[in-house]
């Protein structure tokens, strides 16, 4: 029984890297001076690493906005997804704040001034190895917790880690912006998380809308489902752009 354990908690691991790796792959295709292997590694194990201080940080929020509500009451809140405003507040709010935020730290600390970040591309590609991480981490959770693993997975890969990457790579194209424009550099960069925070918040909303929908009102569910997928296509295109440009700037430099 313990070994069937450890064998299926493998798997769901192993199955929770996958989304990740798929698109890491496809992203680093796109790098015409490919970055160290142990810097990828590097940033991206950061990046599973730091949803246990997004999700610390998510439970204090919630904790806090549920008060006087009891452990119990918080916890029965979470497990049947019933929605209160200080939970609703955190998916939409609070959760893009902190993961994006996270997101950007690591970057500034773990990369912006090492001798391998040496062209404007590293920044949003940096960005988008760390989101990835992030996402593989939240993959796993959920898997866990997930009695349909095969579903699950393939919305993980076409929803959430692409929505991680977009906002991610999203900063990072403002954030090398405003590394070239010294003069606005503070004005792009907070851009740069503005529109990271948007895009978090609104692929959110419209997943939060969505379940609500599927338990209350079937009939909004094929349109919220399309507004779901135009969001996302409509937002790699415009990352898509954004990368190419960024191509445009000078290599061979130091931000």
């Amino acid at each position: 029984m313990i070994y069937q354990e450890y064998f299926s908690y493998t798997l769901i691991a192993l199955l929770g890297f996958l989304p990740s790796i798929v698109w890491l792959l496809f992203y680093l295709k796109k790098d015409a001076h490919p970055e160290p292997n142990h810097k990828i590694i590097e940033i991206f194990l950061w990046g599973m690493a730091s949803i246990l201080v997004a999700g610390l940080l998510q439970v204090i929020y919630i904790w806090i906005a549920e008060a006087p509500s009891n452990w119990n009451n918080f916890l029965l809140i979470i497990n049947s997804n019933i929605y209160s405003q200080a939970v609703f507040l955190n998916l939409i709010l609070i959760a893009p704040i902190t993961e994006e935020t996270l997101k950007f730290l690591i970057v500034k600390f773990r990369v912006l001034h090492d001798e391998d970040f040496d062209e404007p591309l590293d920044a949003m590609l940096y960005m988008v190895i760390v989101a990835l991480g992030f996402a593989a981490g939240e993959n796993i959770l959920i898997l866990i917790n997930s009695d349909n693993i095969l579903p699950t997975l393939i919305m993980r890969f076409l929803g959430a880690t692409l929505l991680h990457t977009l906002a991610a790579g999203t900063m990072g194209y403002f954030l090398a912006t405003g590394y070239f424009k010294t003069h606005l550099k503070y004005f792009y960069i907070t851009l740069g998380f503005i529109t990271a925070f948007i895009i978090h918040g609104i692929y959110n909303y419209l997943i939060v809308a969505l379940e609500g929908f599927f338990k209350n009102n079937a009939t909004l569910v094929a349109p919220t489902l399309l507004m779901l997928v135009l969001f996302l296509f409509i937002t790699s295109i415009i990352v898509s752009a954004l990368f190419t440009n960024l191509k445009k700037y000078p290599g061979d430099c130091k931000l």
